[in-house]
């Protein structure tokens, strides 16, 4: 046979059809990868002795062949066989392989002779006509050293193939065998590698966390077979092949969708039939919207770094309620650089040609490439906040090892001011952490004119903010499309978020249409701002304005044209501005570019506007864009016919604008000649809606459309316009009704007695168990006495001196004898006439004994009317048994003339909670917060350790819990969650969390100003003055200097409140009333509360006559509302977060509903004289009251707000349907001319008809009887209601009492139980 050699290069994938296997593609970096060949399956025998190495997986030789060579002579069965012997061999020692060459036969051109080599073999060819013309972005590591290692294998004529050389010696060093499976020949996905990631894939994970999966899965990184790059490119594969699939299904829709309307916008890229380029759409609604903002686009590739399974795109903006809205969508199925210059190309022409000034996308070079050809003017700007997301992944080894280092930069990218501080702080930033010359940061910091905003001032982006994190890149489809979203769900979802997004802005051009934002101030440049600008915008502008308040304007240099300002905060002139205002042209220019970069103006210049006397807003600050006539100048829908049926197919419009004009109506007819008439008008058109509803019957249109047998729909309405026949109630007559109440009073009655029982045998255990406690703790500390070692005489001295000097100065000792031994306490005059103003809250400071002093020093301290502690007296604690600490409590009582506190905290220790109950048993008793937590940690110490997160998760539970079921829930979960039910220690604290937990402790006045604050205050009167190392002739001298510092620092407090006014920040009279009479630092908290009312809205949800229940919750956190009771002819309120209780400060909730109420200054109950600045006068508090009216109905706020309660029912019947939204309007125009028609008929009509309603008092006679007897009954109803549920109440305690008795008896046997093994132990031990 005659055969030539023929050499080449090849590589060696998975056979073609294998399903077990797959070829890997790898990157361009790593040339051995490249060249490596992928070993599939194999068979054949070695030496005759037969192997296979299964479906799909690796050859591995087996018992004595683990350790073989190749040898000349050894026989294979195959090819195949030998290139995995081969291959096995190499995983063994350490080195990669490929094929090298191969000659085939001259007859058949089958192949007769392989060279199998090593990965290194040879030298790359640097002249090779494919790399020599062009530019190489990204060289690749020069692997190949010349290594001459390798196996050749010939067929012999038998088919069987033997080695005819082996070179084994390698001219480079080996690879470990931990890191053997990182070598190309040795990488393959297997068949069950592969399902898990397509699994794990359709859920939404990427390549990096699959990788962690997978090597959990098996083992460790060198049993996976594969690396996270193999992984990356799979699943690449994955998704290209699935698309194949989905593209002609979205091309279905587009093309239906442009069918249905000709303006439907949408291109392909290549050919439609074959469905493989990328795809771009624009309805008309977004083509519309781009020639109102089309001024700043966002193209959103959320899908890359999210790892969506729908390449979706979209290019999104901002509208002027700074909303996202949409321009376009797009699937990107090639993302190569002239794929998307088609996709910028194609949208630009959709877009009628115009680019926009800006956009906004991800840091991406190709996406870079096309924006510069496509839109050469456009200001580009890479994506903020998906670089810091990328530096997380690139620096995570900085991040890990420097915890300081992600806010260091942060702070060098955001709060720079300028260009040079930003280039110092950069400079300083990668010096401090040694990375000048880390590459990605090179090449980000390269790119800073695209990213950094303080390059970026003087574009358009439409952002609020200069430092705004950019995360409307993904706002628009936000929580519609995600990771897992697939194409026959998109289209649904698509359209939901259309539609979503649509009624979102309807709502937004509403509210800006039909309420009136609440103004800060009197200035007329607000109130015009507030009249042309959309709500939110107006809300941003307000913020600015009002900021000017603690902002000064310095005037600088003046040339007659332009005059320069430097403006800066009050305090901070370190942080100036500078303004350059054109007087002639009230043209302003700030150093901040907030104007340039958002669209309006900042408070720097609206500044210098309030010192130049510019009192309104020059045209050219107002951006059109921002304004209520945004759309105005172009006809938003073709068929302007349909606009308005359209815009109240949406319930909040219809419901919104019908409660505008009723409560129009029922601010025109809430006088005293009108409100008869105009009620008995309303009803009439609530009885013409109940028509028009019962009508409609079961079909029941909403939002535009009918939908018929709607589920309770047709009971429910006849049910709101008075048919009651179903009510249970309405069944029984008034003799059951009767007999109903007594036998639920009787079951009541049975169930209380048994509650009692229950309860009183719960606590008579839970009492024996604390003195049997009681009692091992007073043996316990039988040697806790102290000793001042000869320095109580010195003591004593002092004391007696300072009475000599002073007598209302007052000390005692507990002894009888020498007094060394015994408890010292001593108040001086000013201590007890501070209890006199301040008596209501004390703190009993034993911080000696946790810090472990060496004197024993106690004090009692209160809080002044500036928050600042002060003290009522002081103690030598040298006994610390039960009788001493009831001692001390009563001689400090004594001193105080016997007038107990509203709460005293202490630390939490059994012997003081002893004689607190003793002595003071009607004060509440607090357990100080930091000192249990300090004690959990280190009576918790290794659960600390091994669950870092338990300490956070633990001071949440007790901080943040809102409500008592809250925080049972949260304890709970929270012990289930650790293993740690039977913990003693938490069970303790757990059994007295009515003593320190804050969310039971609302109801005291603790003088706390939030309900978590951290009861820090305990050592903070000594604090710095006395510690461990303080001896007793020390003390005297600190105390000395405390008191004397705490006193100049409340008289400097008091200097600043009566002689500087704080900066008020609105208008209201309620916050300039609480200026003049609250301290300086309690006016701030009170402050804060007043500011915050502006962003938690207030919505009655209850009224009965004068008590209304109102739900308070901050926008956007309707999650966390709070109820308050308003009694409107008494002006109280008291609100669910007990605030005013706690601290004496009324809340923002209560404030938010004297807003609403136009309650415009505070009533006198909710001002506590101890926070005011005659704290420590006789003056009294000017008693701000006015009669009520002795007739209800001659009260403008009594007929106010019955017209309003009948309006708001009307209002919600008339929102059902647009057919009955329309009845209900004509029906209210109706009565809106009859009430203003009786207004034209003048006071004579008047009297006639006054004349004639006085004539007719027996028909009202008959008519208040038929009332009273209705309301009879329905109260009969609702006692019913009232009582069984009370009943239901009493049967659930007193099953919790009967379980909790139970619970205790049974822990008791077990604690018997485990106490008599150990006894029985210890005297087996004893007697052996």
């Amino acid at each position: 046979m005659d055969n030539e050699m023929i050499e080449f290069d090849i590589g060696l994938g998975g056979r073609e059809g294998d399903d077990d296997f797959v070829e890997i593609e790898h990157p361009v970096e790593d040339e051995e990868m490249v060249d490596s060949p992928l070993i599939g399956s194999a068979s054949g025998s070695v030496n005759g002795i037969g192997f296979s190495g299964g479906s799909g997986e690796i050859y591995l030789p087996e018992g004595d062949l683990l350790d073989l060579e190749p040898y000349d002579g050894m026989e294979f069965e195959s090819e195949e066989a030998a290139k995995a012997f081969y291959n096995s061999y190499a995983r063994r020692v350490g080195f990669s392989t490929r094929v090298s060459s191969s000659r085939r036969s001259r007859r058949d051109g089958a192949i007769i002779q392989r060279q199998f080599v090593c990965a290194k073999e040879g030298f790359r060819n640097l002249n090779e006509k494919r790399t020599k013309d062009r530019e190489i972005k990204r060289p690749r590591t020069i692997t190949r050293v010349g290594c001459k290692a390798s196996l050749s294998v010939k067929m012999q004529d038998s088919g069987k193939w033997v080695v005819s050389g082996f070179v084994k010696e390698h001219n480079h060093e080996l690879v470990p065998p931990d890191q053997v499976h990182c070598l190309r020949s040795h990488r393959q996905i297997s068949g069950s590698a592969k399902t898990l990631i397509d699994t794990l894939q359709a859920a939404g994970m990427g390549p990096r966390r699959i990788m962690s999966a997978l090597i959990k899965e098996y083992g460790g990184i060198s049993k996976v077979g594969f690396t996270e790059v193999d992984c990356r490119n799979y699943m690449r594969n994955n998704r290209q092949r699935s698309l194949d699939g989905d593209i002609q299904m979205l091309l279905d829709y587009l093309r239906q969708m442009q069918a249905d309307n000709q303006n439907f916008f949408y291109a392909v890229q290549g050919d439609e039939d074959q469905a493989m380029g990328n795809v771009i759409w624009a309805d008309p609604k977004a083509k519309m919207n781009y020639n109102y903002f089309g001024d700043t686009v966002t193209f959103d590739t959320t899908y890359r770094s999210n790892r969506y399974r729908l390449p979706f795109a979209p290019i999104t903006g901002i509208n002027h309620h700074g909303q996202p809205v949409l321009f376009g969508c797009a699937f990107l199925i090639n993302e190569s650089e002239a794929s998307f210059v088609w996709l910028f190309k194609t949208w630009l022409m959709a877009m009628s040609g115009r680019p926009p000034l800006s956009i906004t996308t991800d840091y991406d070079p190709m996406i870079q490439s096309a924006i510069m050809q496509v839109f050469p003017q456009t200001r580009h700007r890479f994506c903020k906040w998906h670089i810091f997301k990328k530096g997380q992944e690139k620096l995570s080894h900085v991040f890990l090892q420097h915890p300081n280092f992600e806010a260091d930069f942060h702070k060098c990218v955001n709060l720079t001011e300028s260009i040079e501080e930003f280039e110092s702080c950069w400079l300083s930033l990668v010096d401090r952490y040694d990375l000048r010359d880390h590459e990605w940061l090179q090449t980000v910091y390269s790119a800073r004119r695209q990213w950094v905003p303080v390059y970026l001032r003087d574009t358009f982006f439409a952002e609020m903010s200069i430092t705004q994190r950019s995360d409307s890149m993904n706002s628009y489809f936000d929580g519609y499309v995600n990771a897992s979203t697939n194409l026959s769900q998109f289209f649904k979802l698509y359209e939901k978020a259309l539609e979503s997004r649509n009624e979102k802005e309807v709502k937004a051009d509403f509210d800006t249409m039909n309420t009136s934002p609440v103004l800060k101030t009197p200035s007329p440049m607000e109130k015009q701002a507030s009249e042309f600008y959309t709500k939110k915008i107006f809300m941003r502008f307000q913020e600015e304005l009002v900021g000017t308040l603690t902002f000064t304007a310095s005037k600088g240099d003046d040339d007659g044209e332009f005059i320069s300002y430097q403006v800066a905060k009050f305090g901070e002139d370190h942080k100036a501005y500078y303004v350059k205002l054109n007087v002639l042209e009230m043209i302003a220019n700030c150093s901040c570019q907030m104007f340039e970069f958002s669209g309006l103006l900042c408070r720097h210049v609206l500044a210098v506007f309030r010192v130049t006397n510019v009192l309104t807003l020059p045209p050219h600050y107002v951006l059109k864009r921002w304004t209520r006539n945004a759309k105005s100048s172009v006809i938003l829908e073709e068929r302007s016919s349909d606009v308005y049926t359209n815009y109240l197919e949406s319930h909040t419009v219809r419901y919104n604008t019908l409660r505008h004009q009723a409560f129009k109506f029922v601010d025109g007819a809430k006088s005293s000649e009108t409100y008869d008439l105009a009620l008995e008008a309303l009803k009439e058109a609530a009885t013409k809606v109940a028509h028009a509803i019962k009508n409609d019957g079961r079909n029941v249109m909403l939002n535009g459309h009918i939908r018929g047998n709607l589920v309770g729909g047709g009971s429910r309405a006849n049910y709101t316009i008075g048919d009651h026949d179903e009510s249970s109630g309405q069944n029984l007559s008034e003799d059951d009704m009767d007999k109903k109440i007594r036998e639920i009073t009787n079951e009541l009655e049975c169930a209380n007695q048994k509650c009692e029982v229950y309860r009183a045998n719960l606590l008579s255990l839970l009492k024996d168990i604390e003195d049997h406690k009681l009692q091992l703790s007073i043996k316990m500390s039988g040697g806790r006495q102290r000793t001042l070692r000869g320095g109580g005489q010195h003591v004593l001295d002092y004391l007696k001196r300072m009475q000599a000097e002073n007598p209302a100065f007052f000390y005692a000792v507990q002894s009888d004898s020498d007094h060394s031994g015994g408890n010292i306490f001593w108040a001086d005059a000013t201590a007890r006439l501070n209890y006199n103003y301040f008596k209501d809250a004390v703190i009993f400071d034993t911080t000696y004994r946790k810090n472990r002093y060496r004197v024993p020093f106690a004090s009692f301290i209160g809080i002044n009317h500036h928050g600042q502690p002060v003290l009522f007296g002081c103690a030598l604690i040298l006994n610390e048994s039960e009788s001493s600490f009831i001692w001390l409590f009563q001689t400090w009582l004594q001193a105080m003339s016997g007038r107990h506190p509203v709460s005293i905290t202490t630390d939490p220790d059994r012997l003081i909670q002893v004689a607190v109950t003793q002595v003071l048993p009607h004060t509440r008793h607090r357990f100080c917060k930091s000192s249990i937590f300090r004690e959990t940690k280190e009576k918790l110490g290794g659960l600390y350790t091994s669950h870092s997160t338990f300490e956070t998760e633990f001071k949440k539970c007790i901080n943040e819990s809102e409500t008592i079921d809250d925080f049972e829930s949260q304890w709970h979960s929270l012990l289930q969650r650790c293993y740690i039910m039977d913990n003693e220690w938490l069970q303790s604290m757990y059994n007295a969390r009515q003593q320190w937990v804050p969310v039971y402790m609302k109801d005291t006045f603790f003088g706390d100003f939030a309900v978590n604050e951290g009861s820090g205050s305990l050592t903070l009167f000594f604090d710095g003055y006395v510690t461990e190392t303080t001896t007793i002739q020390i003390l005297l001298k600190q105390y000395e200097k405390a008191v004397v510092s705490w006193h100049e620092k409340e008289l400097k407090a008091d200097y600043d409140t009566t002689n500087t006014m704080p900066i008020l920040k609105t208008p209201s009279p309620m916050e300039k009333q609480a200026a003049n009479l609250y301290t300086r630092r309690m006016f701030k908290k009170f402050q804060e509360e007043l500011v915050e009312t502006l962003a938690n809205p207030a919505t009655k949800i209850d009224d009965r006559g004068t008590v209304a229940t109102y739900r308070v919750a901050k926008f956007g956190e309707d999650h966390k509302a709070h109820a308050v009771n308003f009694n409107s002819s008494e002006a109280k309120a008291s609100c669910s977060c007990q605030m005013f209780e706690y601290s004496g400060i009324i809340c923002r909730h209560i404030l938010a509903v004297f807003r609403a109420k136009n309650v415009l200054t505070l009533p006198s109950p909710y001002i506590l004289k101890r926070w005011t600045r005659n704290a420590k006068s006789g003056a009294v508090l000017d008693e701000h009251s006015s009669d009520l009216p002795s007739n209800s109905r001659e009260s403008v706020t009594v007929r106010y707000n019955n017209l309003r309660q009948e309006a708001i029912k009307y209002v919600e019947e008339g929102a059902k349907s647009i057919h009955i939204y329309n009845v209900a309007m004509n029906a209210l125009q109706e009565a809106s001319k009859k009430v203003a028609s009786m207004k034209n008929q003048g006071s004579g009509t008047m009297h006639g008809s006054s004349l004639a309603n006085g004539g007719s008092q027996e028909m009202q006679a008959i008519e208040e009887n038929q009332t009273a007897v209705f309301q009879s009954v329905d109260e009969k109803e609702k006692k019913i209601c009232e009582l069984s549920a009370e009943l239901d109440n009493t049967n659930q305690r007193c099953e919790v009492y009967r379980a909790n008795l139970l619970a205790v008896l049974r822990d008791m046997e077990e604690q018997k139980l485990k106490l008599s093994v150990k006894v029985q132990s210890a005297r087996l031990s004893l007697k052996e």
